[in-house]
């Protein structure tokens, strides 16, 4: 067991390297899309990539590129990494500001807004009740 648990730290340590590098290109989106669709399948997907990925592939400006999906295929991204990480609030920002912006849906983008402030609330009421039993030990 301690061998998985060293390579799933492995894999998180080569996964935020890589975004740590693709950071400094999202200036050069068309230029670095390719890089991260190789990256992201030999991660097997790993969900920590999929946000870099969706405001990525909403910079590009190549055709060749932006002609192989949808802008709803980045928001059934969005949607399907907020069911899995509904308390990933980065990810509701992300997503607010593409369905207000990018999509041009305000309503949709309240709706995305306030489930994360409903979800920051709930952790900080577990963090506040945690912190309350752990005061109460000394």
């Amino acid at each position: 067991m301690t061998e998985l648990i060293n390579q799933f730290i492995k894999q998180n340590e080569a996964v935020l390297e890589f975004l740590e590098h693709a950071s400094s290109y999202y200036k050069e989106a068309d230029y670095f899309i390719p890089q991260f669709n190789d990256f992201l399948q030999r991660a097997k997907f790993n969900i920590a990539l999929g946000q870099g990925y969706a405001n990525m592939l909403q910079l590009s400006n190549d055709e060749d590129i932006s002609g192989q999906y949808q802008l709803e295929d980045i928001q059934r991204m969005f949607d399907s990494m907020l069911k899995l990480q509904p308390y990933n609030l980065d990810c509701f920002v992300d997503a607010a500001n593409f369905q207000y912006a990018v999509m041009d849906d305000n309503a949709g983008a309240r709706n995305i807004a306030e489930a994360g402030i409903r979800n920051a609330h709930q952790k900080i009421e577990e963090l506040q009740t945690l912190l309350h039993v752990m005061s109460k030990r000394g």
